[in-house]
């Protein structure tokens, strides 16, 4: 089936989304499709468009780079929840110099950052790029820091206190793209999302990540349907090497606190019945 607005308008899931990322990909022509869907004045549109592209390699990404001004307006004038959500998840994945610093993009970032009304898929990705822009001028960064401090942190969720902790302690990793190739994902729940009768809150997935760097991460999307379309946010934290030191029951138990799945009713008990998950972690 041939992609146009109509249908991107109707991808309401996840199978929906991974399916226009295969065909785009079958195209080969990943700039084309962004620059004729992701930019759509009908939200629905950019949207689907977007969630596709977010399925896509870094390499696959790479050319969608000429765009990294586009991308960034969108994100800082869209009104729409999701669409901003999507269009900083694709800049988050392109390569951000110096030379492409914008301080209207940054007050940006730190503002949807701390804001206690976004969604903590936003506030997360808006840490990370504010991080990303202040790393190359020290007074930036010291003035970040400053803004974090004094974050009441109770009134946020753990994906965005994990990253700011990271900042304040200088162990976020400093890179130009921050973004890993994931060599193997170990998935432990998966829903295929659907529209709802009225607004509901779920977990589409609940995976963890094994990096080509030796590193793991907890992942979870978190989605909610409000009668006209999907918002939410996917929530990746790191599990910190140390943990790995502990007997497997123990490293189950704090790990199930991460990326909120204990939240969402997943217990250390759901982790120890997923065969293969011992091995995945390498105990």
């Amino acid at each position: 089936m041939a992609i146009t607005t109509e249908r991107l308008k109707q991808t309401f899931s996840e199978g929906g989304a991974q399916e226009i990322y295969q065909e785009v990909k079958s195209g080969g022509d990943f700039l084309g499709f962004a620059r004729q869907y992701a930019f759509d004045t009908d939200y629905r549109v950019a949207r689907s468009a977007l969630w596709g592209l977010t399925k896509a390699r870094p390499n696959e990404l790479s050319p969608l780079q000429v765009l990294l001004d586009d991308f960034i307006e969108q994100a800082i004038h869209t009104e729409n929840s999701s669409v901003r959500r999507l269009t900083l998840n694709i800049i988050e994945r392109l390569t951000i110099g110096e030379e492409d610093l914008r301080t209207d993009f940054l007050d940006f970032c730190i503002d949807h950052a701390i804001m206690l009304d976004e969604l903590p898929g936003i506030q997360s990705v808006s840490l990370k790029l504010a991080f990303r822009m202040c790393q190359f001028y020290p007074e930036l960064m010291d003035e970040l820091k400053r803004t974090l401090q004094t974050m009441d942190i109770d009134y946020y969720k753990p994906a965005v206190r994990g990253v700011r902790a990271k900042i304040l302690n200088g162990t976020l990793m400093k890179k130009s793209i921050v973004t890993t190739h994931k060599k193997e994902k170990f998935m432990v729940y998966q829903r295929n999302s659907k529209k709802c009768e009225r607004v509901q809150k779920w977990v589409s997935w609940y995976c963890f990540n094994r990096n080509e760097d030796g590193s793991y991460e907890a992942e979870l999307d978190e989605a909610w349907y409000d009668g006209s379309h999907n918002g939410g946010g996917t929530i990746i934290v790191a599990i910190p090497k140390e943990w790995f030191s502990l007997s497997y029951d123990e490293f189950l138990g704090r790990v199930i606190t991460l990326a909120s799945a204990s939240q969402y009713g997943f217990t250390s008990e759901n982790l120890k019945e997923k065969k293969g998950l011992k091995e995945f972690f390498g105990f």
